[in-house]
C-alpha cells in the first residue's frame, strides 16, 4: 500500500513544480503552497482509490478528484498570487495534466516492475524534487536582495 501511495505523490512533486515555474509570476511561496496542496489532496485521493474494486466508481473518483484539485489549487493560488483568474486556472490545470498523464504512462509499466524498481524511481523522484524545491528556494532569497 505504501508504494501505490508515494508513486503517485513523488510524481506529481515532481511534475507539477517544474510546469509551475514556467510562470512569469512564479513565486516559491506559490511553489511551497502547490506542494502542501498537492500533499494533502494527492495522498487523500490515492488512499480512497487504493480501497475501491469497481472501475467504473474508481474512474469517476479519480476524475472527480482531480477535477476538485484543479479548482481547489486555483482558487488558493489565485487569492495568493493577485494574477488573472483564467491565467491561474491554466497554468494549475497544465500542471495537474501533465502530471496527471505521466503518472498514467507510469502505471502502465511500471506496477508490473518489481517493488525494489518502484522505491528506486519514487526515491530519484523524491530526491529531484527536493533538489529543485531548494534550488528555487535558494534563488527565491538571493534575487529578493
Amino acid at each position: 500500500m505504501i508504494l501505490s501511495l508515494l508513486f503517485p505523490l513523488s510524481i506529481t512533486l515532481l511534475i507539477e513544480p517544474l510546469v509551475s515555474s514556467l510562470s512569469k509570476r512564479f513565486s516559491f511561496f506559490v511553489m511551497i503552497t502547490s506542494f502542501v496542496v498537492n500533499l494533502f489532496s494527492n495522498l487523500s485521493m490515492n488512499i480512497v482509490l487504493y480501497f475501491q474494486q469497481d472501475v467504473t466508481i474508481y474512474n469517476i473518483i479519480l476524475y472527480s478528484w482531480e477535477i476538485g484539485t484543479v479548482i481547489l489549487e486555483t482558487l488558493i493560488i489565485f487569492f495568493i498570487n493577485k494574477t488573472g483568474f483564467l491565467k491561474t486556472l491554466l497554468f494549475v490545470f497544465l500542471a495537474n495534466l501533465a502530471s496527471f498523464l505521466i503518472g498514467l504512462l507510469f502505471n502502465q509499466f511500471i506496477f508490473a516492475s518489481p517493488d525494489w524498481v518502484l522505491i528506486l524511481i519514487i526515491s530519484l523522484n523524491l530526491i529531484l524534487t527536493g533538489i529543485y524545491m531548494g534550488f528555487s528556494g535558494f534563488y527565491y532569497c538571493f534575487k529578493k536582495n
